[in-house]
């Protein structure tokens, strides 16, 4: 009796309502601000945080569904994909500008998800489903001029530039294997960064450090789910989180001292902050309350 019950509980507090998520934080270009996707009920936003005042601002609130806000390096737009139909939706890139404008910039049958900008803010890179799966695209800002980057039955999600523009960092699913991988842009060469080998683990959401020497990452086992550092000069890996629900969406500061993240807890999802010099978490946006509760 015992051990059902300790199972009742852990199964409860791993299926938080899913109407509460404060989720996918990035940094904005200041070093100052968190763009992140609110959701409680019905109501969902695309909203800042002021690190110094704690102050939140709206950007945009519609009964639509956006993941992965972040900032367009050049301007103070935001990037984001999701649909103003809600979660099952037709999925489109956006820009939302500071006037709180919200742009197309894909119209096609297929879903788009996870946009990144790169550091000069000309290139977007996003993943887009087509038949063979989910492949990496970059999109030229300027001229709106697409290119696939990936094919293949493997599906690739999170991509993410380095500092340099040189390389696009992404998690690659394959049957059963997972890992961690990058693509040098210039001419397409793939190379693995993080194996994951074992049926149950999974490697996912890269984010390479500004210096380029540390790759976070959130990485499930049979232990639970972590936030993981790896240094890809000596391999070594710190592991600063670990959660029996979900970690994710791992994104540093332009100065490489502080990592944001969305932790699961009982009540939903929140915006955690790591500062890597000495381990210390901030909660910076608790979970929200959903509106059944």
């Amino acid at each position: 009796m015992l051990r059902l019950a300790v199972f009742i509980l852990l199964a409860s507090w791993l299926s938080p309502d899913v109407s509460a998520q404060t989720i996918h934080p990035r940094f904005l270009s200041n070093g100052e601000q968190i763009v992140f996707y609110n959701r409680t009920g019905e109501s969902a936003s695309v909203e800042i945080i002021d690190l110094e005042s704690g102050e939140r601002s709206v950007l945009l609130a519609d009964a639509g569904y956006y993941g992965n806000p972040g900032y367009i390096a050049d301007c103070e737009d935001i990037i984001l994909a999701g649909s103003t139909d809600g979660m099952r939706g037709s999925w489109e890139l956006y820009r939302l500008g500071t006037d709180a404008s919200l742009t197309a910039l894909t119209e096609t049958p297929e879903r788009e998800m996870h946009p990144s900008s790169d550091s000069d803010g000309r290139r977007i890179a996003f993943v887009r489903f087509i038949d063979t799966g989910a492949h990496l695209f970059l999109l030229d800002i300027s001229t709106n001029v697409e290119t696939q980057l990936t094919e293949g039955v493997a599906q690739h999600f999170h991509p993410k530039f380095s500092a340099d523009g040189e390389w696009l960092y992404f998690d690659r699913t394959l049957e059963e294997n997972t890992g961690i991988y990058r693509i040098r842009l210039s001419d397409g060469d793939v190379q693995p960064v993080i194996v994951m080998d074992g049926v149950d683990e999974r490697a996912t959401s890269p984010s390479l450090s500004p210096d380029g020497v540390s790759l976070a990452y959130s990485r499930r086992d049979n232990v639970g789910n972590h936030l993981v550092i790896h240094n890809l000069e000596t391999g070594h890996e710190d592991v600063p989180v670990t959660n029996l629900g979900g970690v994710g969406g791992p994104h540093w500061s332009p100065d490489g001292n502080r990592l944001v993240f969305h932790r699961q807890v009982e009540s939903g999802y929140q915006i955690e902050m790591l500062d890597v010099r000495n381990g210390e978490i901030e909660v910076l946006v608790a979970a929200p309350v959903g509106s059944d509760d």
